[in-house]
């Protein structure tokens, strides 16, 4: 004895006999959804890709140390390439110690890195390097100092083992830089 009914089986296969799949609907289904699937594995592949290209890129700046908000600064001056003197024994400072600070009305400094920091006032950005003393004469020197669209740096006085240069980034005027460096306080623990 079978389960199914003669009667429904009879009229079903009865009703379908005539029917034909219609080949260019299922070609045209498979076809869209062939498509959608290459499309999402597409786009994974692109934004796994960018994920790693980000994660390496946040893996070297870790290594380097960089300042993650160095990225939304104005860019700098190239740093004055005088004649260095002869070598000497140089002085040492704890990693992230400066001999100098800047206390000038609307400045903000970040944090030093080796051996300078950037200050920024509006649209104005400096950067403030400390040297070695013995290299200071060769910063005085005219022929030698580095302009930017007219605008020179700033160089201190000694105080101690260090002297500071205050150099402009494009668009800082001259009276700018100056204010920077009429600000540098040195630390007496560090000069």
């Amino acid at each position: 004895m079978t389960d199914h009914d003669s009667t429904l089986g009879a009229a079903l296969r009865e009703r379908v006999s005539d029917e034909q799949p219609d080949l260019d609907e299922l070609v045209r289904l498979s076809s869209r959804s062939g498509a959608r699937i290459r499309r999402r594995r597409r786009v994974g592949a692109v934004l796994a890709g960018t994920a790693g290209v980000a994660a390496v890129v946040v893996g070297v700046a870790a290594l380097q140390g960089s300042d993650p908000v160095a990225g939304d600064q104005a860019p700098i001056a190239s740093d004055p390439t005088p004649t260095p003197p002869p070598p000497t024994e140089s002085p040492v400072l704890p990693k992230g110690a400066a001999p100098v600070s800047v206390d000038a009305p609307g400045w903000t400094c970040n944090r030093p890195m080796d051996e300078k920091f950037m200050c920024g006032k509006d649209d104005a950005w400096v950067v403030v390097n400390w040297r070695e003393a013995a290299d200071h004469d060769a910063y005085l020197d005219p022929g030698k100092a580095d302009s930017l669209d007219g605008v020179h740096t700033f160089v201190s006085g000694v105080h101690g083992e260090w002297f500071a240069t205050v150099a402009p980034a494009k668009g800082t005027t001259q009276a700018e830089v100056d204010e920077v460096g009429n600000g540098l306080v040195w630390v007496p623990e560090v000069s």
